[in-house]
């Protein structure tokens, strides 16, 4: 878990010292910002053990273990309800779980154990809630009792899909419910509490390589996210490889940024994750390559990830004969040289094998 206190420009972990350090889900009390849950596990990859939740209430400076009915699982998402800031649901890699005493003991809702990968209260309501799997072929979920038992919308998502499915809702629109499933792609929208879905979109292709969505590519058991904007419901964006926006409720799409700046402005690969800030309406994308953010609802982007070390590495090299002289090879991420006071990148893509000429360095 990382923290910055000046809008990106710099950072600094807080669980150094944990034994998992894998982070999926953060939530932050909304009145008491000192009070924090995070959910453990790799939700995506399964490259970091989950140990559960872990709790702070001093801003991140000792943290405790908060997993009580939960155990040791991958927590990929949580979410705060906003009329009880103390009622939570959590969707993990074995099932729903609900607490109502903000994290400290937790209870298991669902009946299908599978992963679940995304959770969302409807705004506003303090019963009715959705949560979706890793599988397309187990799918949407929902409950209308406060988490205490869910009922899956049987058609949902249509036809089996490989890939996962997330979900969007926005205080704009309380009723509206968004879906985005692949592979392959395709984006539903709900106007009864996600009772039915109706298809907006197939094509283009916005889980793919390509910037014109020409391509079948798409990764999404690794890489999906979606948001709605919190003040015009008909605007939505989906993450992929790329970063796309609809501006009509899911049904026609434009690409707001690309893996190699093809046709759009050059954002690093891989999405993970969007966040709409309610204060200012910023838009936030997370990524293989770190944090970006927007103020014009994509078309610009900043990106604030300096001091972020996050760089997954495959392989290290070192000099024979100079001991500042390191070659890494990370992770998506290319490959980078030390020099002694600074990495400096010296090739793209996946970064691996690495190695120092013990004579011509």
């Amino acid at each position: 878990l990382w923290k910055t206190a000046d809008g990106g420009k710099s950072w600094n972990s807080l669980t150094d010292e944990m034994p998992s350090l894998g982070t999926s889900s953060i939530s932050i009390h909304p009145t008491n910002n000192q009070e924090i849950l995070v959910g453990t596990g790799d939700r995506d990859h399964s490259d970091a053990r989950g140990i559960g939740v872990i709790r702070t209430t001093d801003g991140g400076a000792t943290w405790q273990l908060s997993n009580t009915g939960m155990g040791e699982l991958t927590v990929g998402m949580m979410d705060r309800n906003s009329t009880d800031p103390n009622f939570i649901l959590a969707a993990t890699s074995n099932g729903i779980y609900k607490s109502i005493d903000g994290g400290k003991n937790w209870a298991r809702k669902s009946t299908i154990n599978t992963s679940y990968k995304d959770i969302k209260f409807k705004p506003g309501s303090g019963t009715v809630a959705y949560a979706s799997t890793a599988s397309g072929n187990i799918g949407f979920f929902r409950t209308e009792d406060a988490g205490e038992t869910w009922i899956q919308v049987p058609d949902s998502c249509g036809a089996p899909v490989k890939g996962r499915i997330v979900i969007a809702v926005t205080p704009a629109a309380p009723n509206l419910v968004y879906q985005a499933v692949g592979d392959p792609f395709c984006c539903y929208a709900s106007q009864d509490e996600g009772k039915h879905f109706a298809v907006q979109a197939t094509t283009p292709n916005v889980l793919g390589y390509s910037s014109d969505g020409s391509d079948n590519g798409g990764q999404t058991w690794y890489d999906l996210c979606i948001v709605a904007d919190p003040v015009q419901a008909q605007i939505v964006y989906v993450g992929g490889i790329n970063l796309w926006r609809s501006d009509n409720s899911g049904k026609n799409w434009r690409i707001i940024g690309h893996w190699t700046g093809s046709g759009a402005n050059e954002i690093h690969a891989d999405q993970h994750t969007y966040y709409i800030n309610p204060v200012n309406n910023r838009l936030y994308a997370g990524n293989d390559g770190g944090i970006y953010y927007s103020d014009n609802k994509g078309t610009s982007w900043k990106e604030i990830s300096v001091g972020l070390g996050i760089g997954q590495i495959y392989r290290l090299g070192v000099s024979a004969t100079n001991p500042h002289k390191i070659m890494a090879g990370f992770q998506d991420n290319g490959s980078a040289t030390y020099t002694g006071n600074e990495w400096i990148t010296v090739g793209g893509g996946d970064g691996m094998e690495a190695a120092v000429d013990p004579q011509d360095y």
